[in-house]
């Protein structure tokens, strides 16, 4: 999540001076059922890869920039390409207003990943004894997560390291645990 250049970009117009809305926890589940009703079921049924075709991500590193270069795929611009830009202006603006709202309730290739945060090589630890409830860690994880629920072992976690930036040094990253 942190090599992400869509995350990138969700961090950076997450700086645009707005009310900021908290995305709440049961929503951020949804990414699942976009993993498996998108890309599986009706991928499956269709023999097409759908969300491939509607990705907001997509649409704004590969759509937007090949249309630019080829003249010859715009004349080819239909619904769908307008369907995906209305798609990726709504991911924009909720960018403002929430913490990375793409990849806690819709981005399928992060709930795939996040399967196998349980396993990973690289642990993120939490002395309870240290951690001293201050917060530190919720207001720098670009996915509103807190160490003191979990956070760092929660599927949600994509191993940016903000939390190690705790004073109260209450958290350590491993390696092959």
């Amino acid at each position: 999540g942190w090599g992400c250049p869509f995350g990138l970009l969700q961090d950076l117009m997450h700086k645009i001076p707005s009310r900021k809305f908290a995305i709440h926890r049961s929503v951020q589940h949804l990414r699942y059922a976009v993993l498996f009703i998108v890309i599986g079921a009706i991928a499956y049924v269709t023999q097409e890869p759908w969300f491939c075709k509607l990705c907001p991500a997509g649409t704004l590193t590969a759509g937007i920039p090949l249309l630019s270069v080829h003249e010859y795929l715009r004349e080819q611009i239909g619904m769908l390409f307008y369907v995906k830009m209305a798609l990726l202006a709504g991911c924009l603006v909720w960018m403002i207003l929430s913490k990375r709202p793409f990849c806690r309730t819709l981005c399928p290739l992060g709930a795939f990943y996040s399967m196998f945060n349980r396993i990973s090589m690289v642990r993120i630890d939490v002395d309870p004894q240290r951690c001293t409830r201050c917060g530190v860690c919720l207001k720098d994880c670009p996915m509103d997560l807190t160490l003191e629920q979990g956070g760092a072992s929660s599927d949600q976690c994509i191993r940016c390291f903000r939390c190690t930036s705790c004073p109260a040094h209450a958290v350590k990253i491993t390696w092959f645990r």
